[in-house]
Order: C-alpha cells, then structure tokens, then sequence
C-alpha cells in the first residue's frame, strides 16, 4: 500500500476469509460524503480500439504488467479467449509494413484483456477508456459508496464511509442498477466473469420487483407492498415487506404471471422484430401493469426507454420523477421513486420524502462532480438571491423551500430554467432545445467500468422542482412545481381554473380508448426509431 493512498483515506487490503476479492480498497479513516478520496493517474488512455493498438499504448505494457491488475486465465475465461480469436484475426490480415511480431501480438492480447476488465470509461462520449492503478482495486457492488469519475482519476463517496469499510463502486450503468438482481448478476457475469455476492444481490428479497398494496393478511388490511423473495431451495414466493407475512398462492402465483407477461411484452417491444402497431400493443400491455405497479422494475425500465401513453399530469410527474432519481446510487433511488409514487396518490410520509428529495440533489451534486448545490443550481440556470431576513431561516444545504426555491446555506436559489411541462414537447413527442443538456450537466460521465454508451439520464433540473411537501394546495399531479405560501387569491383561481381545464381535456382523452393510446405510441415509436 501507499503512502499517498493512506493520507487520501483509502489502502489497498485483502481479505484472508474472502480470497476472491483479492486485492480491493478500503477507507483508511471515516469518510464524509461527496469526499474525494484519492486521485490516480492513468496508467493508459485509449480513444477506442479501431483495429489495433497503437504504439504509444504498446508502449504501457511494461506499466501494466508492474501494476498487476486482474485479469483472468486464458483457459478458464470466454473473454479473453474472444479477445485472442480477434488479435488472431486482425494479425491474419496485416500484411507489410502493418505486420506485427508475436511478442508484440502477445503485448496487444494482454492491454485488450487488462482494458476489457479494468477500463473506466472517459471522454465526452463515454468511450474512451483509462486504467488506473489504484482504482481498478475497487470492486463493485449494487449498492455503491463511491463513484470513480474516468477523466479526472477521482474517487468520491456517495455517502459517509466508516473507517475499514470497503470502497465500492458500479461496474453497472445507472438504469441496470435498477433491473431484477438475477438479470444484474446475469450482466456482470457475462462481461466481467464474477457473480456478484454484495449485500443486494445476496438479500433473499429483491428490493426491484415488489408488487403494490396487494397484503391482506392482516384484519386491517395493511396494504404494504409485496416483494419477491428466494428460499434456500430457490422457491420463489411473496411477503410483504411492511408486516413481513407471506402472500397466499394464488394472489403469488397471479403476480408473478402478471410480472412475466410484462416483461416479455416490453422485450418484444424492444426487439425490432414487430411491425410498428404490434410494437404498440406491447407497450401497451406492459403500460397497463406498470400503472398498477409503478415501483417495479419493469415500471422503471418502461419509464426509462419510452414515455407513458397517457397526458395524466400525475404520470407526467411520475416520469420525470423517475428519470430524475435514476441518476441516484440505486438504494436511494428505490426508496425516492416509491414515496414519489405514493404521494402523489396523496398517503405516505411528506417529511421523510422531503428528506430523501434533499438527498437525491445533494448526490446529484456529488455526481456531476460539482462540491455545493450552489454550484449545481448556477450551472441548471438557477439565479442565487440573497434572502429577506423575515423570510428565510438558515437551513442545510439543498433544503427545498417555497417559491420553487432552493435554501442554499442562508441564500436562497429561485429556479429560472424551463418547467417541468416544457421538458418535453407534446407535439413532437421528443426532446425540445431547452431539455436535458441544455438545462445543466450531463450525469452521462459517470465512472463505471467501460461499457458501451448509454442514454443519457435527462431532467437533471426536475431535481431542483421536487416538492416541498407533494400532494398538498390545489392543482392534482402538478405537486412538482413548487408554489409560492404567499400567492395572490387571483392567481391562485386562475392556476386552479387551468388545472381544471387539464382535468377535463384529459378525461375527453382518455374516453377515446386503447385504440388512441395505441396510435399515441406508435406515434411516438415511430419518431424514436
């Protein structure tokens, strides 16, 4: 270990109970949230793998093989067995001046291998790769601490550390995080070659696929939510997880199909396979159940890939909601995306949803690099004004107050962007000029292992607009904007005409049916392809 790594609160440690851990980092002090805990340099940069490497990268071999990071056997690993059929390939059709020697094919097989297990993604796009020495140490977990960022060489915690615990980070992109754990373990087996054992992963329940207000086993009726779990034998059957009883057969067996359904209508939809209309009605299948169960995965991943087929403002909020939290580490984001369900429905705890909203921007500013939430609200085009004394008491910063505003320390930040209606532009079904990178920083550079591109996460400002306390004052799923306590009675009939207007333009709406919503998303599809 090193001298370095100990005064910036991390050291390289092993573990003799769990040797296939190996080498792996562990905080050498306690740890504040949003600390930056060491910064590495790049052993390698590489600007993607366009047929082979250059010399410069062959030049870092010697670097590499010094820092002994892992790479698997040859003869027990797919990848690396792939990675030599392709070397093999590329050696076949050099010719000339492009021949290489074996040695030099040896050296380009061993940067493939050490880049496809230990690369961080960097660059404006996300596909360049780095290799770092001391953070390719950190192992992954579902439920991540910390967050590497691959242009800077930085590793950040995303919550408070103890001294001794292990730093660990995503090897998965943000919308996995939140998919059924068997389907994450599946992906980290397939392009790392480890079944992940972290705390998510080895629970017996699974905190993805839960099943809204169908517990009736007590006389009450507790209503709590139903979530998958695994016996030992690897039976799977529901509990609830507020009261901890089990669900009978048949209400297991109903949600499940249910569950399967949907998930196989939203593969189908996104398969390419299906002519436009039948793309629809899948979309619509899985739509049907995601409203009857928002906080599931397959919700999630509907709401990530597509948009509802429906102008409910509820829903609207419910997207925007989503898309905003699916920047979070994922146990937040679970937690954040079910209250915001569940107050909009009006019923659930305001004040501890306040506090988890607080939480989403301050990670939101640890995320996008940034050290204050007065450093993110000024790049989401938020104006910082200086308070009036009677008016604002000191709160802890990112603390949402009235007046869609913000408390920074004692100042108060008043949101000057795009609302949350004009994130996306009903009549072109797709983003407008003043949506996702226009409003703030992109969360799309964020350090996970080298994987190909995703989507970006949009709707960084939706953050900044969470409510104060949602489903309170007039105006139903409109609870997102935050209003002002002190607002004119004149303005506040006219918002509430307009909201009634809403109301009613929505209910002609949704009389027309199945078959609009269906030509709604195949609309929508269409422009998306």
């Amino acid at each position: 270990m090193s001298t370095g790594l100990e005064r910036a609160g991390a050291v390289v440690a092993s573990d003799p109970d769990r040797p296939h851990l190996g080498r792996f980092l562990r905080a050498a002090r306690a740890l504040e949230r949003g600390e930056v805990v060491l910064q590495d340099t790049p052993l390698l940069r590489v600007r993607g793998l366009r047929g082979y490497l250059s010399e410069e990268a062959l030049g870092s071999i010697d670097a590499l093989k010094r820092a002994e990071l892992f790479v698997p056997e040859e003869i027990s690993s797919a990848a690396v067995q792939r990675l030599r059929n392709e070397a093999d390939r590329r050696g076949a059709n050099r010719t000339g001046s492009q021949a290489r020697s074996a040695e030099l094919c040896e050296a380009e097989l061993l940067i493939s291998s050490v880049l496809h297990f230990n690369a961080f993604a960097s660059g404006p796009s996300g596909r360049d790769q780095a290799v770092f020495a001391n953070l390719a140490r950190a192992n992954h977990s579902c439920s991540p601490n910390c967050i590497v960022d691959g242009d800077q060489g930085t590793l950040r915690t995303l919550r408070a550390v103890g001294e001794g615990e292990e730093l660990t980070l995503s090897y998965l992109d943000d919308a996995a995080l939140l998919r059924p754990k068997e389907r994450r373990r599946s992906e980290l087996a397939k392009r790392y070659e480890f079944s992940c054992c972290c705390a998510r992963c080895s629970a017996p329940a699974d905190d993805t696929r839960r099943f809204r207000g169908r517990c009736h086993a007590l006389a009450s009726k507790c209503g709590g939510e139903l979530l998958v779990h695994r016996d030992p034998k690897g039976q799977v059957f529901l509990r609830c997880e507020q009261c901890g009883e089990p669900a009978t057969q048949e209400v297991s067996a109903e949600l499940l199909s249910a569950e399967e359904a949907a998930f196989a209508s939203l593969r189908a939809a996104n398969s390419g396979d299906l002519e436009e209309e039948d793309e629809g009605q899948m979309l619509m299948k899985c739509w049907k159940f995601a409203t009857k169960h928002p906080c599931h995965a397959a919700a999630v991943e509907l709401a990530n890939d597509f948009a509802f087929p429906d102008a409910v403002p509820a829903k609207k909020v419910v997207l925007e909601a989503l898309k905003a939290v699916l920047g979070t580490p994922c146990q937040l984001a679970v937690d954040t995306r079910r209250e915001v369900a569940e107050l909009l429905e009006k019923r659930g705890d305001a004040d501890g949803a306040r506090v988890n909203f607080e939480e989403a921007a301050s990670m939101a500013c640890i995320l996008d690099g940034r050290t204050s939430m007065e450093e993110v609200l000024r790049e989401w085009d938020i104006r910082v004004a200086a308070p009036a004394a009677s008016a604002v008491r000191p709160e802890p910063t990112g603390t949402a107050t009235a007046a869609g505003s913000a408390s920074v320390g004692t100042a108060t930040a008043v949101y000057a962007g795009p609302d949350l209606e004009s994130l996306y532009d009903e009549k072109k079904k797709k983003p407008n000029p003043q949506s996702s990178e226009a409003i703030g920083p992109s969360l799309r550079k964020r350090g996970h292992k080298a994987v190909p591109e995703r989507r970006p996460v949009e709707s960084e400002a939706a953050i900044s607009q969470l409510p104060a306390s949602a489903g309170e004052g007039e105006g139903e799923g409109e609870g997102v904007q935050l209003r002002d306590a002190e607002e004119p009675p004149s303005q506040r009939t006219e918002r509430k005409d307009r909201v009634e207007a809403k109301l009613l333009a929505v209910a002609a709406v949704l009389t027309l049916g199945a078959l609009l919503a269906t030509a709604f998303l195949k609309s929508s599809w269409r422009l998306r392809r």
